[in-house]
């Protein structure tokens, strides 16, 4: 756990090297244009950028992408203008290699992941997030199930219905302390 009253840096990972697949667009959705003809990786930016930190420091942007997008990317970042660090580092086979490849280049105490995909990021959600993983190592931002869920017995039958108030949705940003992300893939 970080110390109290300690100020922590802030690594932020942007998981962008999918292809976005589901959207049925040409191109990586995260490069659409969104509003303002700005992309949805710029919002996601400049709403990290923007985000309160529960008083610590964000003091660089990682966003781990597909080699033949890093172009875009650079230009991207400097659309947004930032006066923090920024890199931009391949992504891997899957997501979770993608977040590690981007962790293992960060050099904050603690790595936020936040999707490239979602711009929508409220500055109260980091800073809860943040102050959750100050006290335990280890926070993600969640949403409570309100629909009726149900599993199946594997047939497309209904075998059970789930307690929903043991249900919630994970959401990103999701923090952890750097170390202990980078002990957890050994």
């Amino acid at each position: 756990m970080a110390t109290p009253g300690r100020k922590m840096t802030i690594s932020a990972i942007v998981p962008a090297a999918g292809c976005g697949a589901r959207a049925a667009l040409n191109g990586n959705k995260i490069l659409a244009p969104l509003r303002d003809g700005k992309s949805v990786l710029f919002w996601t930016l400049n709403a990290l950028r923007s985000a309160e930190y529960a008083g610590h420091e964000l003091i660089e942007i990682i966003v781990v992408a597909r080699s033949e997008e890093f172009a875009a990317i650079e230009a991207v970042k400097q659309e947004c203008a930032f006066s923090l660090d920024f890199k931009i580092v391949e992504g891997g086979a899957t997501r979770q290699d993608s977040v590690s490849n981007g962790v293992s280049s960060a050099r904050g105490d603690f790595v936020l992941v936040h999707d490239a995909a979602r711009p929508c990021l409220p500055g109260e959600v980091v800073a809860r997030t943040v102050a959750d993983a100050q006290k335990s190592g280890a926070a993600i931002a969640a949403l409570p199930v309100s629909d009726t869920v149900k599993r199946s017995n594997g047939a497309g039958a209904i075998a059970q219905t789930l307690d929903r108030s043991e249900i919630w949705l994970a959401q990103t940003p999701q923090v952890f302390k750097r170390d202990l992300f980078l002990a957890a893939l050994d």
